[in-house]
């Protein structure tokens, strides 16, 4: 009876060795059937992974129009007479040095964004128009004038070549051209644009 009961207990443990081991087996295929099947997937995922860390990017004009131009530059000091004379705004009886460039043309021009940033403020005066100025980073900042329309708010987060809004006609300057008037500060200090579209972002 005993030996009966010793075989029956043999044969009880073997068969649930071996279904352990089935078991097991199966498991094992089965995730790595759910593994290769998954592949496909993941690699469609990591195709799609947008960045954490923004690219360089280059300034860009504030503006795509190629009929644009500069209708009076920015006040330098060391320039030579006739470029001098080119940017001095003359208004209200009086002559004021030209802390931006005006761009223009004959037709309305869209304005973007030279980068990405945060728009900070937002005004509307009759003597510059609408009035955008947005901040890229501790040490950029764009401001955006003679706007006739705008197409952001203050608080905003826009990226480079959004639309900013629209050029306008002057109040202070002796032509009838649309226009804008943009001035770009780096390290708090009014620099003249022309010398860094083109440069990195990251790199001022």
């Amino acid at each position: 009876m005993k030996r009966k009961y010793k075989k029956s207990l043999i044969y009880v443990l073997v068969l649930t060795l071996v279904g352990g081991i089935f078991t097991g087996g199966l498991m094992i295929k089965n995730s790595l059937q759910e593994e290769k099947n998954l592949q496909p997937v993941n690699d469609q995922v990591l195709e799609k992974v947008i960045p954490v860390l923004s690219e360089n990017k280059k300034i860009i004009r504030p503006y795509t129009d190629s009929n644009v131009a500069i209708l009076n530059s920015f006040y330098d000091y060391k320039s030579d007479n006739d470029e001098q004379l080119n940017s001095i705004i003359y208004y209200d009886n009086t002559y004021m040095q030209n802390t931006g460039n005006i761009y223009g043309t004959d037709n309305k021009f869209d304005v973007i964004a030279i980068a990405d940033g945060e728009v900070i403020k937002v005004e509307d005066g009759n003597l510059f128009g609408k009035v955008v100025t947005v901040k890229h980073n501790d040490n950029l900042v764009s401001v955006y004038r003679f706007l006739e329309t705008t197409s952001v708010t203050p608080n905003k987060t826009i990226k480079q070549g959004d639309k900013i809004g629209e050029s306008g006609i002057s109040n202070i300057t002796d032509n009838t051209k649309y226009q804008l008037y943009f001035e770009l500060l780096v390290h708090d200090s009014i620099v003249d644009a022309e010398d860094y579209y083109g440069k990195d972002i990251n790199e001022i």
